[in-house]
């Protein structure tokens, strides 16, 4: 038996209108009060996270901003985070001076850190083309960061979080705080990393081939409401 299931959030658990279905809220609710956990996993903030859980609470832990916070929902406050530290956003935004780019706190996003000086776990910074890309990665290569590409409605963004930082790393914190064997962790949807550490992964059939080839199970896909399909399973 399972003792936590692990979601990933965009193009996993919520559907083509950004919510979640109220098959999957039922399904998890069933495992839940079973004793099992439910974590989500994702690039997102915290504040966007807990909208989600306000009416009809679901959620155990979060892990967001890609790793660099898990949050406990229950206690309703953040068990591990790695903010950026503002040594490193300074250089940074002024490299990026012609760029768009937002910063995420736990509850907003600001455009000018340094001016307010709040704690900022990502940073996103909109890019201009393919070529751009591979320059502003380049030149980020200089500082003890984690980089990423994310795309948004075809525009390509680099996501920016501390060095050392991971959904992986985050979520093996989290098992050894709670004392779960990996062996009893279920992923739905992931990295192949976090996929070939569980000891069961699923995914939703409109992942790429990468993931589903690494899956020891694929469900329908997120549209057809994926996740409350498989659960139904346990």
């Amino acid at each position: 038996m399972y003792k936590m299931i692990v979601s990933e959030f965009d193009n996993v658990l919520i559907d083509q209108e950004e919510a979640i279905s109220t098959e999957a809220i039922l399904e998890i609710s069933r495992i839940r009060k079973a004793g099992i956990l439910f974590c989500i996993m994702t690039s997102k903030s915290l504040s966007e996270i807990l909208e989600y859980n306000r009416d009809f609470p679901f959620i155990d832990y979060i892990i967001c901003f890609n790793g660099a916070c898990i949050y406990d929902v229950h206690n309703k406050k953040c068990i591990y985070q790695k903010k950026i530290l503002f040594s490193i956003i300074k250089p940074i935004m002024k490299l990026l001076s012609n760029y768009e780019v937002r910063c995420f706190t736990a509850n907003e996003v600001v455009s000018n850190p340094l001016e307010k000086k709040e704690d900022i776990y990502k940073m996103s910074v909109k890019t201009h083309d393919e070529k751009d890309l591979k320059f502003l990665k380049e030149k980020l290569l200089d500082f003890d960061i984690n980089i990423r590409e994310s795309f948004v409605d075809s525009e390509i963004y680099v996501e920016i979080i501390m060095g050392n930082v991971s959904k992986l790393d985050a979520l093996l914190k989290l098992c050894n705080k709670k004392k779960i064997d990996l062996n009893h962790v279920c992923t739905i949807g992931g990295e192949k990393e976090i996929m070939g550490t569980c000891g069961f992964s699923v995914s939703v059939n409109n992942s790429p081939a990468t993931i589903k080839e690494n899956a020891a199970f694929v469900t329908q896909d997120n549209y057809s409401y994926g996740v409350a399909e498989f659960l139904k399973t346990l």
